[in-house]
């Protein structure tokens, strides 16, 4: 609140002009600090209610962007988690592909094996028989010759 007297003894000093209590200017002054004083009032009023509604929609601004966030870090993951089922699968596609081809190739080989160890069984039946017929054969020589003396 304004200190009329003080007023009063200012505007002294500054305009050698006395105001009394009941003057129009001091009254005017009165006046004005209730209308000043009651607009502050609705201003501070407006402001805090202005605060509320500010403090309210940053906390709802901080809760949707939590929301946000966590459905990006879902969104984020699931995509991670899908890029790498996608490469695993393709991975094991490949390893796939690349051992079905080994398989083939070994068993390429061991039919060769098998195929070359057969001419070989072959050949040395052959080579039993041929041994077989020749001691028959000498056996039966030696006999005759030996029946023969």
């Amino acid at each position: 609140m304004l200190d009329i007297n003080e007023i009063a003894r200012e505007t002294a000093l500054r305009s050698g002009t006395l105001l009394g209590k009941d003057d129009p200017i001091l009254i005017s002054v009165s006046i004005n600090e209730k209308i000043i004083s009651h607009y502050t009032s609705l201003l501070l009023k407006e402001q805090l209610d202005q605060q509320k509604l500010l403090s309210s929609a940053i906390e709802r601004n901080h809760e949707m962007a939590k929301q946000a966030s966590s459905q990006t870090i879902t969104k984020v993951g699931q995509y991670v988690h899908d890029q790498v089922i996608s490469a695993g699968k393709q991975v094991s596609e490949l390893l796939g592909n690349e051992i079905r081809a080994e398989g083939r190739i070994l068993q390429q080989e061991l039919q060769q094996l098998r195929s070359g160890l057969t001419a070989q069984v072959r050949s040395i039946h052959w080579l039993l028989f041929a041994m077989t017929s020749l001691t028959t054969a000498l056996l039966g020589l030696w006999l005759g010759l030996y029946l023969a003396r």
